[in-house]
């Protein structure tokens, strides 16, 4: 295959690439005053409350979008990220703070947020496994590779550190992976 005919195929899966969704629980402390997408306030009470955040537009000046579940109610909220503030990866580096205040964003509240990502990688195993091509065993030696992530997002008073509400959403990953493999060995 010739580049011409690769390139159409890098370009699509490059535009493919999104961040993910992120669900969790957004704990609130005191009454939470939000701009909807429609320029409506709302509220939201203290109690816990159903919520889904991602990005869209880009890594610099674009928007988190969170939406929030009460019931059968759901409410659309969009917070403008200016081009001064720079937003983690949520599915790849995942590793950085960020604060907006109130007047860059468009809502009445300050939002700080934190992204961090821990990998570990296990001792390695090595078991003795079964050939499939010819009878007999070999030695595999392998270890456990984890990702774990965590989101933490304060809801604050304008230009206060009253938190007014937290979101703290934690995610680990785990995979095998294989460090050497050796020769098959008959009976």
């Amino acid at each position: 295959m010739n580049l011409k005919k690769l390139a159409p195929i890098l370009v699509l899966s490059l535009l493919g690439c999104k961040d993910p969704i992120i669900q969790g629980k957004l704990q609130v402390n005191s009454q939470l005053n939000l701009k909807g997408s429609s320029s409506r306030m709302f509220e939201l009470t203290p109690g816990v409350h159903e919520m889904k955040i991602e990005r869209e537009n880009g890594r610099r000046s674009g928007t988190l979008k969170i939406q929030f579940f009460d019931h059968s109610d759901q409410r659309t909220v969009k917070i403008k990220v200016p081009s001064t503030i720079w937003i983690p990866n949520l599915s790849h580096d995942f590793a950085g703070d960020f604060e907006i205040k109130a007047a860059e964003s468009g809502q009445p509240f300050d939002l700080e947020g934190k992204f961090e990502t821990l990998e570990i990688d296990s001792p390695p195993d090595t078991q003795e496994v079964r050939c499939y091509e010819v009878a007999g065993t070999r030695l595999v030696t392998s270890h456990l590779h984890t990702k774990t992530t965590q989101i933490n997002l304060d809801f604050k008073t304008t230009g206060t550190d009253e938190t007014l509400a937290q979101f703290k959403n934690s995610s680990s990953q785990s995979t095998r992976v294989q460090d050497s493999i050796g020769p098959c060995v008959s009976p």
